[in-house]
């Protein structure tokens, strides 16, 4: 059943949940000042708190910088799951349209920074290091 079902829900339902996502989104509210100085506070506020919780409790582990930046980027994209709670907190009138709206652009730049901030910060691996960086799985294994 999974197997059957999985690459209809990928290639079809999901697809359509971030276009209703998308259609509920009012991105002209952000056209006002305190609505935009707010999402931009929302912003700063997502990266700092998810990326640098995530970030500290790797270096606190005891994980080197590069690798507790990794977590930190991968760890900070939101996406799918704030989607879900977003429409559902709207639809209950829990959450209003400005709050959804700039909700959903703390989601939208969260996830889409993390393939550029990865690319970054193996650029400076690079550059710091003289070698990409590798996994210890694949380390061990070589």
């Amino acid at each position: 059943m999974v197997d059957t079902l999985t690459p209809l829900a990928a290639t079809v339902s999901l697809p359509l949940f971030f276009t209703y996502s998308g259609l509920r989104t009012e991105f002209g509210l952000l056209g006002t000042m305190p609505v935009l100085l707010f999402a931009l506070a929302c912003v700063a506020a997502a990266i700092v708190g998810k990326f640098g919780a995530c970030w500290g409790a790797a270096r606190l582990r005891g994980e080197p910088q590069g690798v507790a930046l990794r977590v930190g980027a991968l760890m900070n994209a939101r996406g799918l799951m704030q989607l879900v709670a977003l429409n559902v907190g709207l639809e209950a009138g829990i959450v209003n349209p400005s709050l959804f709206t700039v909700l959903v652009l703390v989601a939208l730049v969260t996830t889409l920074m993390t393939t550029p901030l990865l690319s970054w910060i193996e650029r400076r691996e690079v550059r710091s290091t003289g070698t990409p960086y590798t996994p210890a799985l694949a380390r061990s294994s070589i």
